[in-house]
C-alpha cells in the first residue's frame, strides 16, 4: 500500500500517508468482507429456495409471531364485548346507615335512619340497539386491524 503513496519529504507526506491508510484500509477490509457475503448468502439463498416455499414462510409467521397473537386477541375481546353492549345495565342495592352515634352503633333520635335502595337504569328507546351497532362496528374495526398486521408482516417476509 505505501508504495501507491507519493513520497514527499516532511511532516506532511506522513501525515498524508497515515490519513491515507486509515481511510482506505477499512475500505479494503469491508470490500472483501462484502464479497464474501455476497458470496456465502448466494449460496445460501440457492440452498434456501429449494426447499421453502413462500406460502410456508407466511404461514410460519401467522403461527410464530406475537404480533399476530396479540391483535388475534383483540378481535376476540372485541367480540366477547358485543353481546353485553347492547343489554340493559344492571341493578344496583345499596343500603345505608345515616346518624348513627358512635361507639354503640345506634340510631340518633329523630334524624338516625337506615336505608335500602334498589336502582335500576332505564336506557332511553333505541339507545341499546344503537350501543350494539357501535359495539359491532368497533370489533369489525379492529378485525380490520388485524388484518393490516398480517399484511404488514407478509409484506415483510416476501422482501
Amino acid at each position: 500500500m505505501q508504495h501507491l503513496l507519493p513520497r514527499a519529504p516532511g511532516r506532511a507526506a506522513t501525515f498524508l500517508r497515515a490519513v491515507t491508510l486509515g481511510v482506505m484500509l477499512p475500505l479494503l477490509a469491508s470490500g472483501r468482507a462484502v464479497q464474501a457475503q455476497a458470496t456465502v448468502s448466494t449460496q445460501a439463498t440457492t440452498s434456501i429456495a429449494s426447499t421453502i416455499r413462500l406460502g410456508e414462510l407466511y404461514a410460519q409467521v401467522q403461527r410464530d409471531n406475537p404480533k399476530v397473537t396479540a391483535s388475534q386477541a383483540l378481535v376476540r375481546a372485541a367480540r366477547a364485548r358485543v353481546p353485553g353492549a347492547s343489554r340493559p345495565p344492571d341493578p344496583q342495592l345499596q343500603l345505608g346507615f345515616m346518624n348513627y352515634e358512635l361507639p354503640s352503633l345506634v340510631p340518633m333520635e329523630a334524624i338516625g335512619m337506615t336505608q335500602l335502595q334498589l336502582m335500576q337504569m332505564v336506557p332511553l328507546g333505541g339507545k341499546l340497539a344503537l350501543a350494539g351497532r357501535v359495539a359491532d362496528a368497533r370489533a369489525s374495526a379492529t378485525g380490520e386491524r388485524a388484518h393490516d398486521v398480517l399484511w404488514a408482516l407478509r409484506s415483510q417476509t416476501a422482501m
